[in-house]
């Protein structure tokens, strides 16, 4: 049959001579053109083998379970972006590795805040591990090989306890947040402390010259 018959649309001529679309008629021994569920199905298969391919090359990626990667409307996207809008952006930065980048640790303010340091014992710690998500921590970590670390909030969100999750962010978040203030507030008032000194008149010596204020 004339290639002009069999596929009567520009789309479908175009599509005649696509590699993928090929690969998938010789797959499946059938005329394609009367199975197009059969080819949406293929289709999804390919892609998923190509995200979980792709995921397996980082380890930030590594970590999220194909079983959490279950969005309605999203095909093989992160449980994350099932979230409330209010806590997905805590909970992708999270997945993406730049959750409250460049803020300081708690406990230590010379050094800047990591994943898993949501854990520090200076942090609140409102939810907390049942055994057996503990026991799926310690099968990923091995799995991994050691590769990088897998958190605690990692392991939440691949049983999509979106809230317990989102609930551990937002606390680590708050607490950071108020390092940042006070850290802000100290470098205010030494700044003020170094401009007044400065500005104080100094005798030969290079001492401050105390003055009388207004009475």
């Amino acid at each position: 049959m004339p290639r002009s018959r069999l596929f009567s649309s520009a789309f479908a001529y175009a599509l005649s001579y696509d590699f993928g679309w090929n690969a998938f008629v010789v797959q499946n021994k059938i005329d394609p053109t009367a199975r197009p569920q059969t080819f949406k199905q293929y289709l999804r298969r390919k892609l998923s083998s190509i995200v979980l391919e792709e995921a397996g090359r980082k380890h930030l990626t590594k970590v999220i379970a194909p079983e959490s990667r279950k969005v309605p409307g999203l095909f093989m996207a992160d449980i994350s972006l099932a979230a409330p809008i209010s806590k997905q952006d805590n909970l992708f930065r999270y997945r993406q590795g730049s959750f409250m980048f460049g803020f300081r640790c708690k406990f230590n303010p010379d050094r800047s805040f990591r994943r898993g340091h949501e854990n520090c014992s200076l942090l609140p710690h409102l939810s907390r591990l049942t055994k057996a998500e503990r026991e799926q921590k310690r099968e990923l970590t091995e799995r991994l090989e050691g590769s990088g670390l897998v958190t605690d909030v990692d392991i939440l969100l691949n049983n999509r306890q979106l809230d317990r999750a989102a609930e551990v962010l937002m606390s680590a978040k708050a607490a950071l947040g108020r390092v940042y203030r006070n850290g802000r507030l100290a470098e205010v008032a030494a700044a003020a402390a170094a401009a007044e000194t400065a500005a104080a008149p100094v005798d030969a010596d290079g001492d401050i010259i105390m003055t009388a204020g207004p009475e």
